[in-house]
C-alpha cells in the first residue's frame, strides 16, 4: 500500500552552541499540510524524543529507558524559604514518573490531588477510568484536564488567560495547578526544533521561588525520570505556557 504521508527533515541546534546535534523529522500523515508528529534523534541515530500533536499530552518521551534533561532541583535548605509560595519540598514527594507515552495530564491530576489530600492513588487506576469515561485516548484534551480531579472530589476551576499572580493566589489558597505547556520549551528553554509552537504536555505548578534575579517555577513533570520539584526560570514557562494560551486547572480539596 502507498505511504499516505509527506515528511520533513531538518537539522536542530538543541543546546544553542551553533553546531547541528539532532536531526528533526515532520511527518504529515493525512496529507493536509500539517505536521501530525516529530521524532528527534541526536547525530548518532538514538532517539531522545517524538510526540504526535493529534491530541494534547499525546507524547512520547524517550526510548522507554527514560528520557532526562538534568534539571536544578529545589532544595529548601538552598533558598529563603520565606521567599517560597507553596509547599514544594512535600509536594516532590508524590511526583510519579510516568514511564510510557500519552497520560502527562493523568500523572499531573494525580500528583495535585496528592498534594492536596495525602491520599495516595494508582496513576494507571486513573488513566482507565478515564479511557472508560472517553477522558483520556493516547492523550487528554485540555478540556477533560479536570476530570480525574473531579472524579476524585476535588473542586477545580479552569480557562485561559492564566498569569503568575493566579498560580501564586492559588498556592497561597492550599490548591494545586496543573498547566498545559509546551513541553519542549520546558525542556530545552528556546532551542528551535521544527515541531510547531503546541500544548503537547501537562505539569503540576508546585511552588514559586523568589529568592533569586529571576523567579524560579517550580514544578512536578511526570514526563522526565528526574522531573521532581524542577526549576523553570519564569520568563521559560511563561514562554512555554504561551502556548496552550496559559490554559490552567486550578483544584481545591
Amino acid at each position: 500500500m502507498e505511504n499516505m504521508f509527506d515528511e520533513i527533515v531538518m537539522g536542530a541546534d538543541l543546546d544553542g552552541d551553533g553546531i547541528v546535534d539532532s536531526i528533526v523529522t515532520g511527518v504529515d500523515f493525512n496529507g493536509d499540510g500539517i505536521i501530525d508528529a516529530t521524532e528527534i534523534m541526536d547525530v548518532q541515530g538514538i532517539n531522545v524524543w517524538d510526540f504526535c500533536n493529534n491530541s494534547f499530552g499525546f507524547g512520547s518521551i524517550g526510548d522507554g529507558e527514560g528520557f532526562s534533561v538534568g534539571y536544578e532541583q529545589f532544595s529548601s535548605s538552598e533558598t529563603d524559604m520565606g521567599q517560597v509560595i507553596g509547599t514544594p519540598a512535600a509536594d516532590e514527594q508524590c511526583w510519579e514518573y510516568q514511564g510510557e507515552s500519552g497520560p502527562c495530564a493523568i500523572y499531573a491530576q494525580v500528583m495535585a490531588y496528592e498534594g492536596m489530600t495525602g491520599v495516595d492513588i494508582d496513576p494507571k487506576a486513573m488513566i482507565e477510568v478515564a479511557a472508560e469515561q472517553g477522558w483520556y485516548n493516547n492523550g487528554t484534551t485540555m478540556e477533560d484536564m479536570d476530570k480525574i480531579l473531579n472524579y476524585l472530589g476535588a473542586e477545580t476551576e479552569k480557562g485561559y488567560g492564566g498569569s503568575m499572580q493566579d498560580l501564586q493566589e492559588c498556592l497561597e489558597n492550599d490548591g494545586r495547578v496543573v498547566v498545559a505547556v509546551d513541553g519542549e520549551e520546558i525542556w530545552y528553554g528556546n532551542a528551535k526544533i521544527y515541531a510547531p509552537n503546541n500544548p503537547n504536555h501537562a505539569v503540576e505548578v508546585i511552588g514559586i521561588d523568589y529568592s533569586g534575579e529571576e523567579p524560579m517555577v517550580i514544578i512536578n513533570d511526570s514526563g522526565t525520570v528526574d522531573g521532581h520539584a524542577i526549576m523553570i526560570p519564569q520568563t521559560q514557562f511563561e514562554d512555554a505556557w504561551e502556548d496552550s494560551g496559559c490554559f490552567y486547572v486550578e483544584a481545591y480539596a
